[in-house]
């Protein structure tokens, strides 16, 4: 007999066990695990094996692709604004992560020199 809980997860922070304590966990706190977190759960789970080559630059700084999971394949986005934007650092100087987005694309100049909006430069000029 096996047993199988069911729950729906809104938000979560996934981190390897061993960086929970000691030294690591000052990698690992952020304002989501201090403030907004109440349930730790430490779960043994299949391999998730990244298809590299599904992988595209999407809209709204995402990453797209997929990945395998027990034989099945899931379409993945990376938001890669709010993976950056995470970061307490960036947070000190930026109210929201479309503010920091701007901010740096800003910075990079169309190829063509030709008024580009940022989203596509990072469209673009990404690569995988």
């Amino acid at each position: 007999m096996s047993t199988t809980f069911h729950t729906y997860v809104k938000k979560y922070q996934a981190v390897r066990p061993e960086r929970l304590y000691g030294d690591f966990r000052k990698y690992t706190e952020t304002a989501f695990t201090t403030d907004d977190a109440s349930i730790y759960f430490i779960v043994k789970c299949m391999a998730a094996e990244w298809l590299p080559d599904t992988f595209v630059v999407g809209g709204n700084y995402n990453l797209l692709g997929r990945l395998r999971v027990d034989g099945k394949e899931h379409d993945v986005p990376l938001d890669m604004g709010a993976f950056w934007f995470a970061m307490p650092q960036i947070q000190q100087h930026f109210p929201a992560k479309d503010q920091m987005s701007e901010y740096f694309m800003a910075r990079s100049k169309a190829a063509t020199g030709l008024s580009v909006p940022n989203a596509v430069k990072y469209q673009r000029g990404t690569s995988i």
